[in-house]
């Protein structure tokens, strides 16, 4: 994956959150310029009052950007900015959760996270999610989403 990837990956991440744009704009200056001392600094805010630091540095962890990639410490973290609202966090986690990646696998919690974000927060990057998954991780035991409808059209589903 290259660095303009990466980068169209957290702003995008970054833009369906609160988030000062100026300090969006800051934080993928630092990472063009891949000045790891810069990005590395926002750990002086990774606490409970800071929940933007929080989000960013699990997306460092999970995506390795600037430290060794750890995806335990990633899940932690991103629980810790889900608690404080963002659904980009939840969604991370439902996807950690279905891959058994920094957490073990547990697809029926993923599966609720997804359902929630669906339903409540209207998250069609989460219907998508499901879609996938439940497409490729049981395709035996896949349960028919009628909003699922055209990914799954032309399978055994329909």
């Amino acid at each position: 994956m290259n660095w303009l990837t990466i980068l169209a990956i957290i702003y995008l991440c970054f833009s369906s959150q609160p988030i000062k744009s100026e300090e969006v704009e800051n934080f993928l200056q630092d990472l063009e310029e891949m000045d790891c001392n810069k990005i590395k600094a926002i750990y002086d805010g990774v606490n409970e009052d800071n929940p933007e630091n929080t989000l960013r540095a699990a997306f460092m962890h999970y995506m390795g950007i600037c430290v060794e990639r750890d995806y335990d410490t990633a899940y932690v973290l991103f629980s810790r900015a889900a608690n404080h609202g963002y659904l980009i966090a939840y969604e991370q986690i439902a996807k950690m959760l279905q891959l058994g990646i920094g957490t073990k696998r547990d697809l029926d919690e993923s599966s609720k996270i997804f359902k929630w974000l669906i339903k409540e927060k209207e998250s069609s990057s989460a219907r998508h999610y499901l879609c996938i998954t439940s497409k490729k991780f049981n395709a035996p035991k896949i349960k028919y989403y009628p909003d699922c409808g055209d990914t799954f059209k032309g399978t055994e589903v329909n």
